[in-house]
């Protein structure tokens, strides 16, 4: 008999909606996909690309709550239980309470009356991150929930750390380390000369730094930015700097470029596909903020990646072979590591290699989908 399985997240992300696909191709299992609206003008929003999976969105009441680390928003469903109860699900699959609070305090309700299971998905917690106000209030309800699930599926295994320091047992805690659906996108890469577009690229540029995300305060492009001037006082003409994403910071960063004069780096905007080209042509990958599932996708592509405090899956995607973390980046120092790969072609290729030896041996969507499988099927047997 399948096991019947709800997913309650706040929206469907383009990035998580392969995964919801997976699951409920798999033939064990009965899947439904539960999420609010999307929050216009934000990041938080559904994929528009086409989905073969049973979902439904609910209606709701969008809550916006502003905190020291930006704006959080969460949808407020108001027939959530009336649903739950209709389906009947043996397992919910929550997106964690950090991001949906308001409707997992419901669905675990429902749990309880109806007895049935709940499983938390989330990151648990961020390195060196404060909290002050009704977020520390907030924080022990989330926490208080966290302890009561009969299932964790963690970002990374400094996330499991966290989950075992507030109480769980080991056993009920499972890391599916945070990664795109690797097969999909070497399925696209394959459908490119990889080795024409980079040398094509370096033709006229010596070293071509790539950063994908979001640009809010939390990401930090800034440093990488400073870093970059200083790398183009030593490489003039020779660096470049791609910056892909949108966001409040925009603006701000735009100016800080446009007050230089410089054409070296180029705000290419908000893409969700055919980002390929643009890793395939690049040196290395650069997170210098809060992030996460761009690691994967940069190591696919073969990059050596440069990373700060992300989601906690940068201490298990990054080793010394394959990139750099250091908690603690700043302007100057990101520019001593660039330089150094600039320095080192060899070496910055050696590790672009062991980057994506690293994904197809150690974390990958296979590895990923184990682990997501298997908390399920355990929390089902309790």
């Amino acid at each position: 008999m399948k096991i019947k399985v709800v997913i309650l997240y706040r929206v469907v992300q383009e990035w998580r909606s392969p995964i919801f696909q997976r699951l409920s191709d798999m033939p064990g299992y009965d899947v439904t996909v539960l999420h609010g609206p999307d929050f216009s003008g934000t990041k938080v929003i559904s994929t528009k690309t086409n989905t073969r999976y049973n979902k439904r969105m609910l209606a709701s009441i969008r809550v916006r709550h502003g905190t020291n680390n930006g704006m959080a928003m969460m949808p407020l469903s108001i027939n959530l239980f009336a649903i739950l109860a209709r389906i009947q699900p043996d397992i919910v699959l929550c997106e964690g309470p950090s991001s949906n609070l308001l409707n997992d305090i419901i669905a675990h309700f429902y749990c309880k009356v109806f007895k049935k299971k709940i499983i938390y998905w989330g990151l648990g917690k961020i390195e060196n991150r404060t909290h002050h106000g009704i977020r520390i209030v907030l924080g022990s309800t989330i926490r208080a929930l966290e302890k009561r699930a009969d299932g964790i599926v963690a970002y990374s295994n400094y996330g499991k750390q966290y989950f075992k320091d507030i109480g769980i047992q080991s056993s009920k805690i499972f890391v599916p380390v945070n990664v795109i659906d690797t097969d999909l996108k070497l399925q696209s890469i394959a459908k490119y000369q990889a080795k024409t577009i980079y040398d094509e690229k370096h033709l006229a540029i010596k070293f071509v730094i790539l950063y994908v995300g979001a640009l809010d305060i939390n990401k930090k492009v800034d440093l990488l930015i400073e870093a970059f001037f200083k790398l183009e006082s030593d490489y003039p003409g020779d660096v470049q700097l791609n910056i892909i994403g949108d966001g409040a910071e925009r603006k701000r960063l735009e100016s800080m470029v446009d007050g230089k004069g410089n054409n070296d780096i180029q705000f290419l905007g908000k893409m969700f596909n055919n980002l390929t080209p643009y890793y395939l042509e690049s040196d290395v990958f650069v997170m210098p903020g809060l992030g996460g599932l761009a690691i994967s996708e940069a190591m696919v592509h073969g990059l050596p990646v440069i990373a700060s405090i992300g989601d906690g899956s940068e201490k298990d995607l990054i080793i010394e072979d394959n990139g750099i973390i250091d908690k603690n980046l700043s302007a100057d120092k990101l520019y001593k590591y660039l330089k150094y790969m600039v320095v080192n072609p060899d070496k910055t290729r050696a590790m672009g290699l062991a980057s994506a030896y690293r994904i197809e041996h150690k974390y990958n969507i296979n590895t990923y989908m184990s682990q997501l499988c298997a908390c399920i099927d355990a929390t089902k047997r309790l």
